[in-house]
This record gives structure tokens, sequence and C-alpha cells, in this order.
């Protein structure tokens, strides 16, 4: 028995309730989202048939028993050539932008963190948008806690709560009690943990020169810079192109013209995708 195109959404118990004894069972192209009890009642959710998937449906007004699809759903696109999945195609308005409103959607990696632009065909609705992220394409996503900065119908954010690892942005709204996607999420590469590193900051405590070292596989733009415990910007010992390799820099510290006091300070290694911090205590 072929079990396909199908719509398992928000049951108490199980999604698919089915006896040991009863006829073998194949799964394709169905979507399996907030069952409680689990998806299924003979295997887990781990060993979702190949296929399947685990989203929000978005229907129209599950509240009055409305289950078509809004246009936004994830479950319209032809994925792994299921066509739509569920019972109903689209036919309520969404009252949020459509992917069309959407002209420009882009993320990429750059000093200090990944850069997000996007562009509306309508800025009016610019307001209606918030910008998430998630480290899985499924999600959950977060909203990014940064306001965009916005020239003419192009807005931009800098999220700089990142790592090297991958990541997942979408562009949603509310629509009544639920959040909808405007565009499919795009995605963002991960990056090699051992691509760039702060590898020391010594000696520590110190009360003469530091010396930072750091490295990177390949030429790119990176930063050094030196904070005290109230996050103020003390020096900026690199910011530059620098080559691939192991890379050193001294760091006056309490000594020179422009000694710092005694405390804790912390030191940064900015680089396209990410950074790192190490903390160092400066005596006299």
């Amino acid at each position: 028995m072929l079990v396909r195109q199908n719509i398992a959404y928000a049951n108490s118990v199980f999604g698919m309730l089915y006896w040991s004894d009863s006829p073998s069972v194949n799964f394709h192209c169905n979507d399996w989202f907030g069952n409680r009890g689990g998806n299924f009642n003979h295997f887990i959710d781990s060993d979702m048939p190949s296929g399947d998937r685990s989203v929000d449906p978005m229907f129209c007004d599950i509240a009055s028993d409305d289950v078509h699809l809004m246009a936004v759903s994830p479950l319209l696109a032809d994925s792994a050539g299921c066509s739509w999945i569920g019972a109903f195609h689209t036919s309520c308005s969404d009252t949020i932008p459509t992917a069309a409103l959407v002209a420009e959607f882009t993320a990429e990696r750059e000093l200090g963190g990944i850069l997000v632009r996007w562009n509306l065909s309508d800025v009016g609705k610019s307001a209606a948008v918030r910008l998430e992220r998630a480290e899985l394409e499924d999600g959950p996503f977060v909203q990014v806690p940064v306001v965009p900065r916005v020239e003419a119908a192009l807005m931009t954010v800098l999220d700089r709560d990142v790592t090297s690892r991958a990541y997942w942005y979408r562009l949603a709204g509310r629509v009544g009690d639920r959040t909808v996607m405007w565009v499919q999420p795009i995605h963002v590469e991960a990056v090699g943990t051992s691509r760039c590193a702060l590898i020391s900051v010594s000696p520590s405590p110190a009360s003469g020169p530091v010396r930072i070292e750091f490295s990177s596989s390949d030429e790119k733009t990176v930063r050094v810079s030196v904070y005290d415990a109230l996050g103020r910007l003390v020096a900026s010992p690199i910011h530059g192109v620098l080559q691939a390799g192991r890379h050193a820099v001294l760091w006056p510290g309490a000594t020179g013209q422009h000694a710092i006091a005694p405390g804790i300070y912390l030191v940064r290694f900015e680089y396209p995708g990410g950074r790192e911090t190490k903390r160092i205590c400066i005596v006299r």
C-alpha cells in the first residue's frame, strides 16, 4: 500500500497509526507536522521516509476548517517530484506580500558576519517583513534582532551573531496567529573551522607588549580589535587584507605612548563569516 501526498497535522497522538500485522506500507511525498505523539507509532521520527517532509503546511484558515494552502506554502513546491502535497491547492489570499514582491534576497559572508540584502517591489510593505535565521532548513527559525538599514527599496542587515557553521535565512511575516514565509529560505555555506583561528594572546597577565597570533588558509580581509570590559574599542592593531598563513602582531598594551589602564580586555579576531575572542589581563 502506498501512502502519498497526504498531510498529517496537529493530531493529539500520532500522525499515522497502523498495526504490525497490517499490509506493507510505503510512504512518499507526505507532510507530517505538529503531531503530539510523533509522526508514526511504529518507527521514530528520525526515520522519516524518503521524500516526506515535516514543515508547517500553512493552511488558509485551520480554525474554520479551510485546509486549502496559502500561496507561500512550502508544500506547493515540486520538491522530490511530488507536485503539491495535500488534498487542495491554493485558494486564499495571503495578507502579507508574496514572493512576487521580493525582487532580491541574498546572503553572503563578509568581515564580521553575514550580510543579508532584500529588495521589495512595494516599499510600503517593508514594515510587514522580518528576517529570520536557522541552523537547519526546516528550522526552528528565530528573528535576527537587528534593525535593517534602508536605502530606497533595498534593506540590509549585517548579522554578527554567527559562527563558521552553515545557516538558513528567510523573510517572514504574520498572518493572524501564524508565521508565513515570503520566499523560500536561502542557504549560506559553512566555513571550515580550521580556515581562520585566533591562536593565542600572550602573555596574560601582561605588563608589557602583547603578542596576538592568528591564522588564515587563504587571502582575506581580517581585523584584530581590543575592547575594554565596557565594550569600548581601545585599539585596532590589524585591519586589512592578509595572505594565507600564520600571522602575529605586537600590541603595546600597558606600554608606550598609548598605554592603557590595568584591567580585563577582550581581543577580537574578525574574518568573513565569523569572529573569535580571547580575554587578557593587563597589569602594571
